[in-house]
């Protein structure tokens, strides 16, 4: 079941730094947005950094690898696990705080804040934010994923 916010979005895309594992958040209401979206993002952080993303893996919840090897496998594998802490994040806060489940937008991009902003072993002990805006940006941002999710009000069991 897709549970439509109070600005009736009923999708988000996510963007994640394959470096950094920076993340940056769109909420649509169609997936027909989803081009207009990209662009105006590739746009904006290739001209706040100063550098080009070389290419980007497009993910869409619940599908197949986008190429038949090992590479995007494992780049699918940690897209959708943090699509997965992102939606149970979100399941955790709306239910601890009673929200009612149009808040789902505020709440997604308090996560993403949130994970942004917390210590991983991925990049060595550092948050997603520090590793992207301390180190050299153009090394970091090479290569993007984009994962297109809806909000579901059930857990995936």
């Amino acid at each position: 079941m897709q549970t439509k916010s109070l600005g009736e979005n009923h999708y988000f895309l996510l963007f994640t730094d394959d470096y950094s594992h920076m993340s940056w958040i769109c909420f649509l209401e169609n997936k027909s947005e989803t081009c207009g979206q990209f662009q105006k993002f590739k746009a904006m952080v290739e001209n706040q950094s100063g550098c080009h993303i070389k290419y980007f893996v497009q993910i869409e919840e619940n599908n197949s690898c986008p190429e038949n090897s090992i590479y995007f496998a494992k780049k699918m594998a940690v897209a959708e696990q943090k699509n997965q802490t992102i939606m149970e994040m979100t399941r955790s806060m709306l239910q601890e705080r009673r929200l009612t489940k149009q808040f789902w937008v505020v709440v997604v991009a308090t996560s993403i804040y949130l994970l942004n902003l917390s210590s991983t072993r991925v990049v060595m002990n550092k948050t997603p934010h520090e590793t992207f805006v301390k180190e050299n940006q153009c090394k970091s941002f090479t290569s993007l994923w984009v994962i297109l999710c809806n909000f579901s009000s059930s857990s995936k069991a």
